[in-house]
């Protein structure tokens, strides 16, 4: 047997195995495809949907979301009580944040058209946790959760559960952990080819206990009133503290010894 036709016979046997790819394909192939998704009146309704939840989800106010999974508590807390933004959005980053909002759009239509999605935007909370998150995509059929990227990396070395980005494995255990399904589909797409590669990551308990332990120490800051420890580094102006939306205020709330803030005034506002 051909070594073309052996590795004909792979392709053949992993498309199979996929849950995404084959009817994202085969839609994109159709003449629908050209379509962009939006062939009925329904489907714009869909899309005003789509474009009105990236506004809500970017309100963090008074609940944790599943994104900012083992980043800095400090910010995460900041977030959760509404602390105003240091300064404006760097044009570049905002264009960055803009792009991938329309990825998501896109591959939102494309699966609720080729029917492989049930719900998109799909939210869900756990209060006892102050969770709340808004999923890109679910089948509640198999079931799974549906967790696009957008990247700059080679998608060839994403083709495992290991080779993912951590943050980006804890965010998928969050959505797990909500809705206590046992699989997320992880897709990252490369922004300059729009290559994609369709990975299955399964429910890990040890994950979903950092998980907890995590929420735990978040709760337990906001029940005991007690800001969680500025990082080493962005008491220097450095590390993370560049890209913090919450830099000036945290540096300056630490120089009064970090007291919880009364009735939302912050220093350095």
């Amino acid at each position: 047997m051909s070594k073309v036709l052996v590795q004909t016979i792979r392709n053949i046997k992993k498309r199979e195995k996929l849950l995404v790819t084959p009817a994202i394909e085969d839609w994109l192939a159709s003449p629908a495809g050209a379509l962009l998704g939006l062939e009925t009146e329904e489907d714009y309704d869909l899309l005003k949907r789509l474009a009105m939840a990236s506004k809500d989800n970017s309100k963090r106010t008074g609940r944790f979301g599943s994104s900012a999974r083992g980043t800095c508590q400090r910010r995460q807390v900041f977030g959760y009580l509404g602390v105003p933004v240091s300064s404006m959005m760097d044009p570049r980053l905002q264009n960055i944040f803009n792009d991938g909002v329309f990825r998501h759009i896109r591959w939102q239509l494309m699966g609720m058209k080729a029917g492989v999605f049930t719900d998109v935007e799909y939210r869900v909370g756990l209060p006892d946790w102050r969770l709340g998150i808004s999923m890109d995509a679910i089948d509640d059929r198999v079931p799974f959760v549906f967790e696009l990227k957008g990247t700059s990396m080679n998608i060839s070395s994403m083709r495992h559960t290991e080779n993912i980005p951590y943050n980006h494995v804890l965010q998928t255990h969050t959505y797990l952990f909500v809705t206590g399904w046992d699989l997320a589909i992880y897709l990252p797409e490369n922004k300059s080819s729009q290559d994609w590669q369709e990975v299955h990551i399964r429910r890990d308990e040890k994950i979903i206990k950092a998980i907890k332990k995590e929420l735990n120490e978040l709760n337990g800051a906001v029940d005991d009133e007690i800001l969680p420890t500025i990082q080493p580094e962005c008491s220097k102006k450095k590390g993370d503290y560049k890209e913090c939306p919450y830099a000036r205020q945290c540096l300056a709330q630490a120089a009064k010894g970090d007291p919880w803030p009364d009735d939302g005034q912050w220093a350095g506002n």
